[in-house]
């Protein structure tokens, strides 16, 4: 989520305000809610 550029987590935020990850190793699915994305979008500036 971290590569992702502010414009894009916030598209996701307003699209749909979570967001699933699957990790492509171990196949184990993350849940990213919308306070985390919020705060990944605060710790790019």
């Amino acid at each position: 989520m971290q590569l992702l550029d502010k414009s894009e987590l916030e598209d996701i935020l307003n699209k749909d305000g979570k967001a699933e990850l699957v990790c492509e190793f171990c196949k184990n699915k993350y849940l990213i809610n919308y306070e985390e994305i919020k705060s990944i979008i605060e710790n790019q500036s």
